[in-house]
C-alpha cells in the first residue's frame, strides 16, 4: 500500500504516453489525473499538495529514460504514477525484451529520487486495428515488473475486463487507443481505490 504522509505536503507526478497526457480525446472533460487532483487536492483535504501530469503523446518508455531529469527528477517527486506500454507494443514480440529491461531500470532511478512508483497496466483497446495486437504481452510484462520490484500496481486492463458496460469497449473509448470522459473516470475511481484513497470524483468535466 502506498504510504501517504499525513501532516505534510507532497509531490504527486503522473508520467506516461497521450493516456496520462488527456490530450484531445476527452473533449475537453477531465482526464484520469485532474480526476485525481480534484479529489487529493480538494475531497481529502491535501490543499498544499502538488499534482503534475508530465504525460507526453506518443511516448514509450525509452523517452522516459532520455528526458528523466526534466520530465521527473526535477520535480523531487513524493510519488510517481507511471503508464507506459501502450506505444512500445507497436514493436510487437520482438520489442518485448526490451520494454522489460527498460521499465526495469526506470524503477531505481525513481527510487533513488527518493519517490515511491506506482505502475499502472493500460485499459483495454482494439488491439488489431490499432497495430498493437501484441499489447496483452506487454500488459503481463508490466505486471512481472510490478511483482518482482514489490511496487502497487493498479490494473486497469483487468478492471475494464470485470466491469465493463452494456455498451462494451464503445462506452469508454474515443477510438481504437484513448479512453473518453467516461473511460477517464473509471481510471480515476480505479487508482484511487487501488490505493486506498479516499474520494470519489463526480462528474467528468
Amino acid at each position: 500500500m502506498l504510504r501517504i504522509t499525513p501532516a505534510e505536503p507532497m509531490t504527486w507526478v503522473f508520467v506516461g504516453d497521450s493516456i496520462t497526457h488527456g490530450c484531445l480525446h476527452t473533449h475537453g472533460n477531465r482526464n484520469y489525473v485532474e480526476h485525481c487532483t480534484e479529489v487529493l487536492r480538494w475531497q481529502t483535504g491535501r490543499t498544499t499538495d502538488v499534482v503534475i501530469n508530465a504525460g507526453v503523446s506518443g511516448w514509450r518508455v525509452p523517452d522516459l529514460l532520455g528526458d528523466f531529469d526534466f520530465r521527473l527528477a526535477r520535480f523531487i517527486p513524493d510519488v510517481v504514477v507511471l503508464m507506459l506500454g501502450t506505444n512500445d507494443a507497436t514493436a510487437g514480440e520482438s520489442g518485448r525484451q526490451a520494454f522489460s529491461s527498460q521499465l526495469q531500470e526506470l524503477a531505481p532511478r525513481i527510487r533513488a529520487l527518493g519517490a515511491e512508483l506506482v505502475l499502472q497496466v493500460p485499459p483495454l483497446l482494439r488491439g488489431e486495428s490499432s497495430g498493437r495486437a501484441d499489447m496483452p504481452a506487454y500488459r503481463d510484462a508490466i505486471r512481472a515488473v510490478a511483482d518482482g520490484l514489490d511496487v502497487p500496481i493498479v490494473d486497469h486492463a483487468r478492471d475494464w475486463e470485470a466491469h465493463l458496460p452494456d455498451g462494451g469497449l464503445d462506452e469508454w473509448l474515443a477510438d481504437d487507443i484513448h479512453p473518453n470522459a467516461a473511460g477517464h473516470l473509471r481510471m480515476a475511481r480505479t487508482l484511487l481505490g487501488a490505493l486506498g484513497i479516499a474520494g470519489d470524483p463526480l462528474c467528468n468535466h
